[in-house]
């Protein structure tokens, strides 16, 4: 995308190493921890920093001291192409304890190559087709119409019956009007363990999906493999390869759930942009029903159905998260910038070109003029500081369909805030 490549950082954390905490009065037990991901150049030179609050719930603590489940995030962010150092540091918000990994991490840039080539494999517990009205992009685990459940430690239990294999076929032809996916798995020695034939498939379009489930039944465990893939299409030719070892470290993701929390963070979120109508449909379904309203709420506003990403959905989410964190009325609970003015104007229209700030003083009253030169030509919000305590509320705008006072500078001067109460 222009300069950059969207990237994905798997990880996951064993669920028993995690401190739960009861919560009362349900008597769930709940764990956080705090993921810090810090991305350098290979001279140390800070590149970008994603950081997210994770939390599980188990129904009682026996459940949590189980070692064979695993927890499983994703952390996306954009990077140029390159060679970085990524270093991942995982907080226990109950009890202190931090654990740490470092990689290197190397972004090739797709759309700077025009032959035939293959991304990186991508191993996953499940890969489940979905339809457009199950999807939900706001998860990266959704990739081109299928629900991947990555396995990032490559390694998979005697009980796994399928390894699923994911990846992305780029620069196709336009003619032959079709190529071949010849795949082996090999032992860690290079020796041809199994051949699994050809298939060959019509020509999509540029780009295909390599979607595969392959059978583990009759390998040895314990021991490494890899999967080896060849794509050719007329002249020409592609590989990729990814080792995973058979063996008793792998454990199953925790599925993900949809609260009744979740579902109101989620009305929040879309109150704004949402339509009377859609706002009244949502509070009648049930919580299945509003995952699938929001799947398709999200779907319908991708500006780009093609990426795997949806640059609307992420940008909105980053304005309600900055209205929290800059706009919320108290300093201890950063949750309802969004419903003041301010946090409404950042999450509809952005951050402003420009902030002119005018203090308050003996008799007068604080408050904020935000222009943005991109809307309709040039327009400016004014904001008046309530009560002088930082609660600044929306007085007047050019921007079309706003609150609208020409007189706003005399009522500011000579009126006070009895003008906000007419």
């Amino acid at each position: 995308s222009h300069d950059s490549c969207y990237t994905e950082y798997y990880y996951h954390v064993t669920r028993s190493s995690l401190e739960f905490v009861r919560l009362e009065p349900d008597s769930i037990w709940q764990a956080q921890f705090r993921a810090i991901l810090i991305v350098t150049d290979t001279a140390g030179h800070p590149i970008d920093t994603v950081a997210k609050l994770v939390g599980t719930q188990v129904h009682n603590p026996d459940e949590a001291r189980r070692r064979d489940i695993k927890i499983i995030d994703i952390l996306p962010l954009y990077l140029k192409a390159g060679t970085y150092r990524a270093e991942l540091e995982i907080t226990d918000m109950a009890s202190g304890d931090q654990g740490r990994r470092v990689d290197e991490l190397i972004v090739r840039d797709m759309g700077a190559i025009d032959s035939l080539m293959i991304s990186d494999l991508q191993f996953a517990y499940s890969l489940q087709p979905v339809t457009d009205d199950q999807a939900s992009p706001a998860s990266a685990k959704y990739k081109n119409g299928y629900l991947v459940e990555p396995n990032p430690s490559d390694v998979f239990a005697p009980e796994d019956s399928i390894l699923f294999l994911y990846g992305e076929l780029y620069n196709l032809a336009t003619m032959p009007d079709s190529y071949s996916v010849h795949m082996w798995i090999l032992d860690d020695y290079g020796d041809i363990v199994r051949d699994m034939g050809t298939e060959w498939i019509a020509r999509p379009g540029e780009n295909a999906l390599l979607v595969y489930g392959i059978p583990l039944a009759d390998l040895l465990p314990d021991q490494w493999h890899v999967v080896a893939v060849e794509v050719e299409q007329g002249e020409a030719t592609a590989t990729a390869r990814r080792r995973f070892l058979l063996g008793t470290g792998a454990v199953r993701p925790v599925e993900e759930e949809f609260t009744e929390e979740q579902a109101e963070l989620n009305r929040k979120l879309i109150a704004y942009i949402a339509t009377a109508e859609e706002l009244t449909e949502y509070r009648a379904l049930s919580l299945e029903g509003k995952r699938r309203f929001l799947a398709d709420f999200w779907r319908r506003r991708d500006p780009d159905p093609a990426t795997p990403q949806n640059e609307f959905f992420e940008s909105h989410v980053n304005r309600f998260g900055w209205a929290n964190l800059n706009y919320s009325r108290t300093l201890l609970d950063r949750t309802d910038g969004w419903n003041t003015d301010r946090g409404r104007v950042i999450i509809l229209y952005g951050e402003p070109d420009e902030v002119v700030q005018s203090p308050s003083a003996i008799g007068t009253w604080a408050w904020e003029r935000w222009e943005y030169q991109r809307i309709e030509g040039g327009v400016y919000f004014i904001f008046l500081d309530w009560k002088n305590l930082g609660d600044y509320r929306l007085m007047h705008s050019t921007k079309q369909g706003e609150r609208f006072d020409p007189e706003w500078q005399r009522k500011i001067d000579y009126e006070g805030l009895d003008i906000l109460n007419k």
